[in-house]
């Protein structure tokens, strides 16, 4: 058998298994909306299904920071959530994206960014506990 004719045959084996991985993936998509960040729930049927966290997102890390700040607010070690088509988990340990649900995982934040991330989503939440200290002033009644 010839080389050519070798390669090809591997080549041919290669790509028909990873059509039979892809075939056998039944997890959930995540949703491909430009822009959304979205939080995966699994509903007692054990189906999963997606809600809108925030629009108007600029990238899959402002997404994993917003879907930070709902687990924090929660108080939740856990959360999973979506990105124009990528998974973003939400873990005690780390902050992570994929492709799919139970694919390779890919580090968003590193220990420092996460550290920095989570310092300011303290302040942030801190505040939401006071938003007086955001009201307008009433210079009309003040004045009267």
């Amino acid at each position: 058998m010839n080389a050519g004719l070798m390669l090809r045959l591997i080549g041919l084996g290669v790509v028909a298994s990873v059509v039979l991985l892809a075939a056998c993936d039944n997890s959930p998509t995540a949703p491909t909306n430009v822009g959304w960040c979205w939080r995966m729930n699994v509903g007692a049927d054990g189906k999963a299904n997606f809600k809108p966290v925030s629009g108007g997102v600029r990238n899959l890390e402002s997404c994993a920071a917003s879907l930070e700040a709902v687990a924090m607010r929660e108080g939740k070690a856990e959360l999973t959530g979506a990105y124009q088509g990528q998974y973003v988990f939400i873990t005690p340990d780390m902050v992570q994206s994929s492709t799919r649900l139970e694919g390779a995982r890919y580090r968003l934040f590193d220990a420092a960014t996460r550290g920095k991330v989570d310092h300011t989503l303290k302040w942030m939440l801190e505040d939401e506990q006071h938003p007086s200290k955001y009201a307008p002033h009433q210079v009309g009644a003040a004045a009267r």
